[in-house]
């Protein structure tokens, strides 16, 4: 294991990980020296200096993730009014915790190689409630990657809460138009064209996915929220395979009950940095669907003191 002001370096096996205490996420994920996730240049100055970081590439995502129309929403009959972090479509989006630094509080280097990090969120514009998160990180040779996110609620109210995570997979670094995408989804939440805000419609998968599965990605754009369809274990997982089976798989539990899937795309002025064509598939666990807090859909409420427990993971695929 080894540290920087940047990075956390994690090793297990032919995995090598990067953690970073700025915003506590994944900054990335190799195995055997081949690209898991995709990332964007780390900048001159290092990533504390930026944010949000480019994509919300690795981002954990909370206490909400996706958007806030608006910014408002009412809670236990209270209305709270966030900052205005997307102006472009007059949202607030994907939380607070993606751009504060965390506290490195444990690491081991062996039986996995690990790393815990906390973050103690005083109260926020629009957020009166004060939360403790605790981020552990833990690689192991023959499982790959997994996330613990802890978080707690340390006021004396309850509080409404909600996650998601905002990787980018990789194939080896292969091309989004040479992979195919394994994902089990219901309906779509009908998105409008502007806003990213659910219309309140929803629509079978296939309409935007197409019939066959696994998904060529050659050519599809994305940016669409679906519900999650657990296997018979209660994980929720999805793979981005290259035609020969090599790939990744993002696996996530029970609590995952919807799945953001965005491609980064040139020929939308949405070019994901340092990537030879611009293109990159996000698939993000949520807890809940754009929009959560506003629309009080599947959003959890966390009782002063008692905490929750989210998990998730990758892994290398080898056909």
């Amino acid at each position: 294991m080894t540290s920087s002001n940047d990075f956390i370096e994690l090793r297990a096996g032919q995995y090598r990980a990067q953690i970073s205490p700025f915003g506590g996420g994944l900054w990335s994920l190799t195995f055997a020296g081949k690209p898991l996730v995709v990332t964007p240049p780390v900048p001159p100055e290092g990533l504390s200096q930026v944010s949000p970081i480019p994509f919300a590439a690795g981002c954990l995502l909370a206490p909400w993730p996706n958007r806030v129309d608006g910014g408002q929403f009412t809670f236990q009959d209270e209305t709270y009014q966030l900052e205005i972090n997307e102006p472009e479509r007059h949202n607030a989006i994907h939380g607070f915790v993606r751009e504060l630094p965390w506290e490195l509080t444990s690491e081991t280097s062996d039986g996995p190689a690990g790393v815990s990090l906390t973050l103690e969120m005083a109260s926020q514009q629009g957020w009166p409630w004060r939360l403790e998160y605790v981020m552990n990180w833990s690689l192991e040779a023959a499982r790959g990657l997994r996330g613990e996110l802890q978080v707690r609620n340390l006021s004396t109210t309850p509080c409404p809460f909600g996650f998601g995570w905002h990787p980018y997979l990789s194939a080896a670094g292969a091309s989004p138009d040479e992979c195919t995408l394994s994902v089990s989804v219901g309906n779509n939440l009908v998105l409008d064209s502007t806003r990213n805000l659910p219309t309140g419609l929803e629509q079978p998968a296939d309409t935007v996915l197409g019939p066959v599965r696994p998904v060529a990605l050659r050519g599809l754009w994305l940016d669409h929220a679906f519900r999650a369809q657990p296997g018979p274990d209660g994980q929720v997982r999805a793979t981005l395979c290259r035609t020969d089976g090599l790939g990744t798989e993002l696996s996530a539990g029970p609590w995952c009950r919807w799945l953001q899937i965005y491609t980064a795309d040139p020929a939308r002025q949405q070019a994901f940095p340092g990537v030879p064509d611009g293109r990159a598939l996000a698939v993000e666990p949520m807890t809940c669907p754009p929009n959560a807090l506003s629309r009080n859909q599947d959003v959890l409420v966390l009782e002063p003191g008692k905490p929750e427990i989210l998990a998730f993971g990758l892994r290398v695929i080898t056909g």
